[in-house]
């Protein structure tokens, strides 16, 4: 029901308010115009109920607004108390360096903390503070991939369920607005994502090391590196192809023709594979010597040449065992 997605709202902006111990100038303010949106919101919808008093049925929805608004008027305070708290920090330029450092290292925690933590609250500080954040942490393409991670990752569900399409509505409004402030309100993110997930890993590390000079790459040189990545890959394909035609290997025919009739193993005696024989088999070349020697004793095989049908007094291969 609209009327309660709206008091849903008021009240998650309040607890938001109350328990977030950490935030920025530009989320508190944009924490407050959503707040105003959905109380004007609110307030006309009651007046539109309000209409209907006399309807047989109508329930007086006061003392239910009354709680609303408390709730309202609490959150809104707090936010504009924060606003204020925060506005010489982020708009004028009041504070020194020594000043702004000391505020600084109060807001960072754990691993951001400890880049800064040895450093001694100086003005000279304060520059080197912020640079090595910079450094660390202004990644324009590590944001944008990370919030699209959190986009695909948002609950799915194929029941009507009204907490699974709250908590969809919420997470993607959050990451449209988490993509704005970085300044990604186009398609080529998104597509950019997605066709990597359905790409090899060392394509994907050849896209990585091909744009990483870039921040935000667009779709025509993502396509232009696909189409480059494809001319390589066939090219290769074709030079492997040619290589095999060309490349013979001299052979004994009377040698051929005795392996032909002494071995009859149509594969791999260790695990059954047809795409290889026993000697490349990894299954068996991790067994010990021991084991591999009790292996081929059990299976008759020739411990020279680990091929059936003769012994290794009788063995012709050139190759001699080393293991």
């Amino acid at each position: 029901m609209h009327v309660a997605r709206l008091k849903s709202n008021i009240t998650r902006v309040l607890a938001w308010a109350e328990q977030t111990e950490i935030a920025t100038h530009t989320e508190i303010v944009t924490r407050i115009e959503l707040l105003n949106e959905v109380w004007k919101e609110f307030n006309q919808f009651s007046d539109c109920i309000a209409l209907h008093e006399e309807v047989e049925g109508y329930v007086d929805p006061e003392i239910d607004n009354a709680v609303h608004e408390a709730k309202y008027l609490r959150a809104s305070a707090i936010l504009k108390e924060r606003s204020n708290d925060l506005q010489p920090w982020t708009s004028t330029s009041a504070f020194n360096h020594s000043q702004k450092f000391h505020h600084l290292k109060t807001l960072l925690v754990d691993e951001t903390a400890n880049l800064v933590r040895h450093l001694v609250i100086t003005d000279t500080a304060y520059n080197t503070a912020w640079e090595r954040l910079k450094e660390k942490y202004n990644r324009p393409r590590h944001i944008v991939n990370s919030i699209l991670e959190q986009f695909m990752s948002l609950p799915a569900t194929t029941k009507i369920d009204a907490t699974v399409l709250r908590k969809v509505s919420d997470g993607a409004n959050e990451i449209l607005r988490g993509l704005e402030a970085v300044n990604q309100t186009g398609r080529d993110c998104w597509i950019i994502y997605l066709a990597l997930e359905k790409l090899d890993a060392d394509t994907r590390r050849r896209w990585i090391e091909r744009s990483m000079e870039t921040d935000s790459p667009t779709l025509e040189e993502f396509f232009k590196f696909l189409d480059s990545r494809c001319e390589e890959l066939e090219l290769s394909k074709r030079e492997l192809a040619t290589g095999s035609k060309t490349t013979t290997h001299p052979e004994k025919p009377k040698r051929i023709t005795q392996s032909m009739v002494a071995v009859k193993s149509s594969g791999c005696t260790k695990c059954s594979s047809t795409e290889h024989t026993l000697y490349g088999c990894q299954q068996f070349l991790y067994m010990s010597g021991l084991q591999r020697r009790s292996f081929v004793k059990e299976k008759s095989q020739c411990y020279n040449c680990l091929r059936p049908g003769h012994g290794v007094n009788r063995c012709k291969s050139t190759y001699k065992c080393r293991q």
